[in-house]
């Protein structure tokens, strides 16, 4: 079901669109290997797209919204598409290179499909990561080991054919292709999608006349649901039986809200575009006990950071089913796909069970008081104890580690920019921490609704190594 367009497909339909546009990929010139390139908006025709480039055995990649003119001609360059698919809902530039319409494509008469067939071994995607501390980073996943993974997460889960999967993320992300879209066709599931840029109150409103009971998302969307129902009186979405909530840290106050305001039990979980699903909590421990055990088939292990806090440091995962790396990034491939392993960049704990709890990137390592303190449970803090509705803290060293730091904040309600910066020094002091305190009226945020750090960033222009301190 696509909300945007008004449309419902079973999937007797949709296989059948799904040939007639790998139909039109092959008439297009499109074969084995090739990559095609897309700049889509949510709807039934952008998952008719993805499985119709994958029974082609071809290479989708997607032009993410966050991309410029620039950044968009840098990711042609990359990858080489033979062709670019649009659907004329964005303004997509791409000179010298054939373009068609998906609608165009689904007027070709499509070959009879054969029965079961085993996955292809070649590359099916090329995903972007989320860009939130610049140009992201390319990798590239195979058709096999990505359908093995996926298949993983639905038998780990019990996901089945009763499930009403909700998706507010763009189809360009592995967000929603990964939590949503592929586990509900391979569950047998519904899957509703509706566009990204829907108004939360809206959008919660859809949640629940759907019957929605699996979605994932991320902290700061389930904070704007529980805003709106705080200011009405609360929200009942208790049948949602898998609220899942991941991508980046999350913090014990918002699991609170979210039980208290909209009577769901949030499950953490834990992975990346680069590596798949690692670990989940499938029972809704509650704000207390944020430790998750892994998937079946992921091992992991702490690599230390060369400090005292014994139990903690860098995640490193492995895995049989994983991505291919980085393709783009030498240096970030070599780094991070070492010796069959996945060194993820965030700090862990780990206790006696194995299970293992993050606490935030490495790079956000900040050296408080009394021992290592991350940006992210910084960030919470200053929110529950400061007059600002949002805080995010950017470490000044670039791998962490410091005392100093850059705090944007969004002051809550009628509360003064300079009354929210006082309080938020004052904040930082009680840690042992100083820092440079500015304010906005719009936090920036990536597509996929994560903190855009490369964005709050560029609004500091002074050196890295001195915080300017505010006038006054």
């Amino acid at each position: 079901m696509s909300i945007p367009e008004h449309r419902r497909e079973t999937y007797a339909s949709l296989i059948a669109r799904v040939d007639r546009i790998e139909a039109g990929l092959r008439r297009h010139g499109v074969g084995e290997g090739d990559v095609v390139a897309c700049s889509l908006s949510n709807g039934i025709g952008y998952v008719a797209f993805i499985l119709a480039v994958a029974k082609a055995g071809a290479v989708y990649v997607p032009m993410i919204r966050e991309f410029d003119g620039a950044d968009r001609a840098r990711a042609l360059d990359l990858t080489g598409p033979v062709l670019m698919v649009v659907d004329g809902t964005r303004a997509v530039e791409a000179p010298g290179r054939p373009t068609v319409r998906l609608g165009a494509l689904e007027a070709a008469q499509p070959r009879p499909s054969p029965g079961s067939r085993a996955p292809a071994r070649g590359t099916f995607r090329y995903l972007w990561t989320s860009g939130s501390t610049g140009f992201p980073k390319m990798m590239s996943w195979r058709q096999d080991s990505f359908l093995a993974e996926r298949r993983r997460w639905v038998r780990h889960t019990g996901l089945n054919d009763t499930d009403v999967f909700f998706c507010r993320h763009p189809i360009d992300v592995a967000h929603a292709t990964d939590l949503h879209m592929f586990a509900a066709l391979l569950s047998g599931a519904r899957l509703v999608v509706t566009d990204p840029d829907t108004d939360p109150a809206v959008m919660l409103e859809q949640v629940i006349a759907c019957g929605t009971t699996v979605m994932s998302a991320l902290p700061r969307h389930y904070d704007q649901f529980a805003d709106i129902a705080e200011k009405s009186g609360g929200a009942d979405l208790s049948r949602v039986r898998l609220p899942f909530c991941g991508g980046t840290y999350v913090g014990p106050n918002m699991v609170e809200r979210c039980e208290r305001a909209l009577s769901l039990r949030i499950r953490r979980l834990y992975g990346s575009t680069e590596f798949g699903l690692a670990a989940v909590d499938l029972v809704g421990r509650g704000a207390a006990d944020a430790f998750l055990p892994l998937v079946p088939g992921v091992e992991a292990r702490l690599e230390p950071l060369g400090h005292r806090d014994g139990g903690i440091g860098e995640l490193v995962l492995r895995s049989p089913h994983t991505s291919d790396g980085y393709l783009n990034d030498a240096r970030a491939h070599a780094r991070t796909f070492r010796g069959g392993e996945y060194r993820t960049g965030d700090v862990a704990e780990r206790n006696a069970s194995g299970e293992y709890r993050i606490l935030g990137r490495v790079s956000e390592t900040l050296s408080a008081e009394h021992g290592l303190l991350l940006a992210p449970a910084l960030d919470e803090d200053i929110v529950l104890h400061c007059p600002v509705a949002e805080a995010v803290s950017v470490p000044v060293a670039p791998d962490g580690r410091g005392q100093a730091v850059r705090v944007l904040v969004r002051p809550r309600g009628e509360v003064g920019t300079a009354e929210a910066a006082a309080a938020v020094r004052r904040r930082l002091e009680s840690h042992g921490l100083r820092g440079d305190v500015r304010a906005t009226d719009r936090m920036p945020y990536t597509a996929v609704g994560k903190p855009n750090k490369a964005a709050i960033r560029r609004m500091w222009d002074v050196p890295a190594e001195e915080p300017a301190q505010p006038a006054g």
